[in-house]
């Protein structure tokens, strides 16, 4: 739990809470790739600590400039346990759960969600083209997951 050094302030008082919030909550990342690495760091640095991260792929050399979290190191690692490892190393509480797969199917993206039960759904993937999108708003939809 996060304190603040000033507790006679209500307006701090009043962040503090918020901020216990959201580190209660769970954000799954679909797509680890050059959003999803950045949205998920950057919402770890913002005070979540609870993700689901899932991707199909493995960090290749052209990802190296512009997949921010990922090294030289990480090629040929799949970028869910690389992603992991990164978040870990920023905060060691976060917890940090990889799916490793590809989402093709509605019915594949709510088994997830309905396992996993985030409090937000954020999509960063851009696969399958023109699908996943359609994929996400009828997954979320039926398993009443908000969507980024």
């Amino acid at each position: 739990m996060i304190k603040t050094r000033f507790p006679e302030n209500t307006y701090a008082r009043i962040a503090m809470m918020r901020l216990a919030e959201i580190y209660q909550k769970k954000v799954f990342i679909l797509g680890c790739g050059g959003t999803g690495c950045i949205v998920a760091e950057h919402l770890l640095r913002a005070g979540f600590s609870q993700f689901v991260v899932l991707d199909s792929a493995i960090v290749d050399p052209p990802d190296m400039n512009r997949q921010l979290s990922y090294t030289f190191g990480d090629i040929g690692l799949k970028k869910v346990d690389c992603l992991k490892r990164r978040l870990i190393s920023i905060q060691p509480e976060a917890s940090v759960t990889e799916i490793y797969t590809y989402i093709d199917s509605r019915v594949q993206l709510e088994t997830l969600l309905e396992e996993h039960r985030p409090d937000l759904l954020v999509n960063c993937a851009d696969k399958p083209m023109g699908k996943i999108h359609s994929i996400v708003c009828q997954g979320s939809l039926q398993t009443d997951t908000p969507v980024l």
